[in-house]
């Protein structure tokens, strides 16, 4: 492939060049710098439902536990008071 003068390859090389939109090593850093504490923060927030989850689970099998124990209370409550 030949690049010839006016190919908008170069067009757009130059265009990249001459609009400054060339990132700094301090700039890169501080990018990487966000990302990484973004990604920590994504991380504790992610332990953090973990944990309600679990605790919204073991609710959950108590409540159906309990319901289930009343259920089979009444169940066998009225069987008995039956003639």
């Amino acid at each position: 492939m030949k690049l010839r003068k006016g190919s908008p390859i170069v067009v757009a090389a130059l265009a990249l060049v001459m609009s400054g939109c060339l990132a700094t090593t301090s700039q890169l850093e501080a990018l990487r710098n966000d990302v990484l504490q973004q990604r920590a923060e994504a991380d504790a927030n992610d332990s953090i439902r973990a944990v309600q989850l679990v605790q919204i689970l073991t609710t959950l099998r108590t409540a159906t536990d309990s319901m289930a124990w009343t259920a089979s209370t009444v169940l066998s409550s009225g069987l008995k008071s039956r003639p």
